[in-house]
């Protein structure tokens, strides 16, 4: 599979890797592919996988069925806490920031989103 975020050209490889791990037709028929409205992640009506697949485009800044948006718009908030103006004062916020994010919060995070 693909590490770390993927080109527009590498999305269509990226589709048929998923494809070919699902293996039978039957069973890429019965995926429903959840992607963000990212414009690498679009397939138009000349790809050879249009209309193959079935793609729900999820809302925009969705974060209460998105755990990972949670998380980073809960960070955020924290993050404009502070004055960061400086180096010292940007260690100083991520360190005060990674200490007040628990585990338990986190699941919190993933219960709320339905996980």
């Amino acid at each position: 599979m693909f590490h770390g975020y993927l080109k527009k050209l590498d999305f269509h490889g990226f589709l048929l890797e998923i494809i070919n791990s699902l293996g039978t037709e039957e069973e890429v028929n019965k995926t429903l592919f959840i992607w963000d409205r990212c414009t690498a992640h679009s397939i138009n009506e000349k790809d050879e996988l249009y209309g193959k697949l079935t793609f729900l485009r999820r809302p925009v800044k969705s974060p209460q069925i998105v755990a990972i948006e949670l998380l980073f718009s809960v960070w955020r908030r924290m993050y404009n806490r502070f004055e960061v103006n400086n180096e010292t004062n940007l260690i100083r916020a991520l360190s005060k920031i990674s200490t007040k994010i628990t585990k338990k919060a986190i699941k919190g995070m993933y219960r709320h989103c339905f996980y």
